[in-house]
């Protein structure tokens, strides 16, 4: 069962690199909006947005704290 976790886990990481990560949290989203619980999971997926960007922000220098 442990193997199959880890299999699991580096096939999403793999699709989170390929794809990037908003496509890859719009496309669990799309996919979340056909299920039909779209309350939950949107809030999650919009902080999740939100610390991605602000950790992409912080690696690349551009924050808004250094561009004031």
């Amino acid at each position: 069962m442990g193997f199959l976790v880890w299999i699991i886990a580096i096939i999403l990481v793999l699709a989170i690199i390929g794809q990037g990560v908003n496509t890859f949290i719009s496309g669990v989203k799309a996919g979340i909006d056909k299920l039909g619980i779209t309350p939950i999971v949107e809030t999650s997926t919009d902080n999740a947005l939100k610390i991605a960007e602000n950790a992409s922000r912080n690696i690349i220098g551009n924050s808004p704290s250094m561009t004031k």
